[in-house]
């Protein structure tokens, strides 16, 4: 009796030990849930879907513009038929802009399926079910981190129903291109559903690589031991591949074909066929799936974000997709002159700030401070010789070599009196035209070297030289 006392406080002690632990466990990964990288994250969720939603509103506007252009066109022709399908067409972008407004245009599928915010939402839901929050503030700041991803959810999907709407209206207005002539009409559509993919598709990348706090936030969900059997039951991935509680066990098996059974029906169907003509088969079918494998990487990079893929009959401009801020260029280069009878050795150190057109040209505005460094190295005197104000253009010829022109106006005297800046006299101009170019040094830096003419050079006085050479960096 004394035996079973001892072991029965024994194990009383142990459990308790055990739960204890658990509840330590608990704790600690409550604490180290920050509410700051909760609230960050809530924050960029909700930015991402009201400009999401924005900018879904607003591609559907211009859709509309020039889908009524092309029913306007139709009209014209066949009045009744035309303001039929103008009325129709009213109508249904008055019911998708209605229902994106309110958050209910979901489409539940694969395409729209975010893996990093199912995981984010799901584990948050996690905690709040399977932890007791004594704490009211972390209580609602977790809850607001729910209800912000799982906006952020849906605008994304709201957004693919807007793609998918958008090609239903384009297909439609296709039947009537060829009888009404809206090839120009259809043109445009094209190029802005094409370029609507791709920005939901660039989303799509951004929303599944988190930022630092959603990944601080995701590596203490999956430290929760019943996150696991949570996710199973309680994702939207469950809800799109329900689980019938027999994955992972023999019974999940039944149906399904096993290796053994493959093997054995090949070897049914190659009854009297040689080991030789097998090999060969193999050797066809290894090379078939390579085939297979790059046209794959082709599908790839030819997606759009949606079903669909669509293969633009333009040249796309990856740039159209960008934000202003990502299409900025900045540049910083040198050019040295020698010594004349009336100007000492110059530098002239220029700083721009370009901004791409496209992949192919970047515009930009510039200014220049020109250095003296004396008569020769004996010399040596510095001293302000003058100002630039400079404006650039840069043209993708082949490769790396770009044609380079731009127009400059320099002051050209000695600043000993900042007034005299403002003599227009002393400025004179430059046009210029030439070859440049640009060699990758890092991932986002170039080295630029600029061979430029002076079209303009013998109107200056005293007469300057005419080829200039630039050395510089862009990033």
């Amino acid at each position: 009796m004394r035996i079973r006392h001892l072991l029965t406080i024994v194990c009383m002690v142990l459990l308790s030990q055990v739960s204890i632990a658990q509840v330590v466990k608990i704790d600690s990964t409550l604490a180290s849930l920050s509410d700051k990288a909760i609230d960050k994250l809530s924050s960029k969720a909700d930015k991402l879907a009201l400009k999401l939603q924005k900018k879904s509103l607003k591609q559907l506007d211009k859709f509309e513009r020039i889908e009524k252009k092309a029913l306007r066109k139709i009209a014209l022709k066949d009045s009744i038929l035309g303001n039929s399908l103008l009325q129709e067409s009213k109508e249904k972008y008055a019911a998708v802009k209605s229902r994106l407004r309110s958050g209910r245009l979901e489409t539940l599928g694969l395409d729209n399926y975010l893996p990093k915010l199912d995981s984010l939402e799901t584990g948050l839901a996690c905690i709040t079910k399977s932890f007791d929050i004594s704490s009211n503030e972390k209580l609602a700041c977790i809850s607001n981190g729910i209800k912000s991803i799982s906006s952020l959810k849906q605008s994304y999907k709201d957004a693919g129903s807007v793609s998918a709407f958008l090609r239903q209206q384009r297909n439609q207005l296709k039947q009537y291109s060829t009888k009404f002539g809206l090839n120009r009409q259809l043109k445009k559509l094209n190029k802005d559903y094409y370029y609507y993919g791709q920005m939901l598709a660039d989303y799509k990348q951004v929303l599944n690589d988190p930022l630092k706090q959603q990944e601080l936030v995701l590596k203490v969900i999956r430290k929760v031991p019943m996150f696991s059997e949570f996710f199973s039951k309680h994702s939207e991935l469950a809800s799109l591949f329900p689980n019938n509680g027999n994955i992972g066990t023999a019974a999940g098996l039944v149906g399904l074909q096993t290796t053994a059974m493959v093997q054995q029906g090949i070897q049914g169907q190659l009854q009297g066929v040689s080991t030789a003509q097998i090999n060969a088969l193999q050797q066809q079918i290894t090379q078939a799936q390579q085939e297979l494998k790059q046209l794959k990487q082709k599908l790839s990079q030819l997606s759009s974000g949606n079903s669909e893929m669509e293969v633009p009959d333009f040249r796309p401009n990856s740039m159209r997709r960008k934000p202003f801020a990502k299409r900025l260029e900045y540049n910083a280069n040198i050019q040295s002159t020698r010594n004349t009878p009336f100007w000492p050795t110059t530098s002239d150190i220029g700083l721009g700030l370009g901004f791409k057109l496209n992949d192919r040209s970047v515009i930009g505005l510039g200014a220049s401070y020109k250095l003296g460094w004396g008569k020769d190295i004996r010399n040596i005197k510095i001293t302000h010789e003058g100002l630039g104000l400079r404006s650039y253009i840069d043209w993708r010829l082949k490769g790396s070599f770009y044609l380079s022109g731009g127009y400059e106006q320099n002051y050209r005297q000695r600043i000993e009196n900042i007034s005299l800046l403002k003599q227009t006299d002393y400025w004179q101009q430059s046009g210029l035209l030439g070859l440049s170019k640009k060699i990758a040094v890092k991932k986002k830096m170039k080295t630029d070297f600029k061979l430029l003419f002076d079209f303009l050079y013998r109107q200056h006085v005293p007469e300057t030289q005419p080829i200039l050479f630039r050395v510089g960096y862009s990033f």
